[in-house]
């Protein structure tokens, strides 16, 4: 075959797969009036180059093989300078209708049939302009709940490396997390983190100055990001001078205690006799012989604390009913700790 011939060939094919990934992308399309309900949807598209900037790159979601909604990457962007994809996703069915993503990646002018699938809900809003959903080739991945710190004091006259307390994210992912101190805040500076462990990284002197405010970001690996200001308080030291203990203390080895411990993970307080409590979901708590659980918000205050606790707490604080949302829990004993999130839906 002569080299002429060759490159044509090659002109052709090339020409060939632009036009079918155009004319796959150009027939994503839906006419609103066709239908009786929709949801939106508000989202980053993680790509394998990163979150896309790209105007060109386009979202379609399809029930079967009919398109039910559509959008570019735009130019409005979050909070942390990612640019969101504003859906709007159509149905004649109220609920339950399963829904798949595919997307196109201009920059490698390609077409991606995710394996991602929801079900359509009318009216529901998937993600927000503060907290919008990530889409992947596999998943949605949703921005982190909540982020608490299991101590917010340091004793005086404390120095470098001395631990403070250990951080816990509520999240969809359960590994893989990366925490780290924005750069610009000037409180910052006296501590560092070793993984999720926040340290000392100056002397503390609490006749110089009695609290710091802590700004804290973690990031899950997959686009999802979210930043906590903490206060830390210095506080006078105890009578045997000792400092905050290693948050995470070995267990005994002899010890017959539970490699893990479960609670509900939803609590609907509402009176009806049914998930009004939170519950702790173990055989035998009679192997503790002494135990702190203690609850934190979404921004990481304490909500609840009780000591060798009945299951017996109803989501309230101070006699009020705490807000539907995520929650965290800390389950310490002297020789093991459990950690882990619930939500309390109203």
């Amino acid at each position: 075959m002569t080299k002429p011939i060759k490159n044509l060939i090659c002109t052709l094919w090339f020409s060939l797969s632009w036009i079918n990934a155009e004319a796959q992308t150009s027939s994503w399309a839906v006419n609103a009036a066709d239908f009786e309900y929709s949801m939106t949807i508000t989202a980053l598209l993680l790509t394998d180059e990163g979150i896309s900037a790209d105007l060109q790159d386009k979202v379609a979601v399809f029930s079967g093989e009919q398109c039910r909604g559509v959008a570019n990457v735009s130019k409005s962007k979050d909070k942390w300078g990612s640019n969101l994809i504003f859906l709007v996703v159509y149905s004649n069915s109220y609920t339950e209708e399963g829904l798949t993503f595919q997307y196109y990646d201009a920059s490698q002018d390609k077409v991606v049939a995710t394996s991602v699938a929801i079900s359509f809900k009318d009216s529901e809003r998937l993600g927000t302009v503060d907290k919008p959903i990530i889409l992947t080739a596999d998943q949605i991945n949703r921005q982190p709940e909540a982020l608490a710190l299991s101590s917010n004091t340091i004793q005086d006259g404390s120095g470098i490396g001395t631990v403070i307390g250990q951080f816990t994210v509520a999240d969809d992912q359960t590994e893989g997390h990366t925490y780290y101190l924005p750069e610009g805040e000037e409180d910052n500076d006296s501590f560092m983190l070793e993984g999720d462990i926040l340290k000392a990284a100056t002397e503390f002197n609490r006749s110089e100055k009695a609290s710091y405010q802590l700004l804290v970001g973690v990031d899950d690996g997959f686009g999802g990001m979210l930043e906590t200001m903490f206060d830390i308080s210095v506080i006078a030291a105890d009578s045997t001078g000792s400092q905050n203990p290693d948050p995470d203390p070995d267990p005994d080895p002899d010890s017959e205690l539970p490699s893990s411990l479960s609670f509900t993970s939803i609590i609907t307080p509402n009176g009806d006799g049914k998930n009004d409590q939170l519950q702790i979901i173990a055989d035998n708590l009679s192997v503790f012989t002494d135990f702190t659980l203690v609850v934190y918000n979404a921004s990481g205050l304490e909500v609840y604390r009780a000591v060798n606790y009945q299951s017996d707490w109803d989501g309230t604080y101070n006699g009020h009913a705490l807000p539907a949302g995520a929650y965290l829990y800390r389950f310490s004993s002297p020789a093991k700790e459990y950690k882990g999130t619930f939500y309390i839906v109203q």
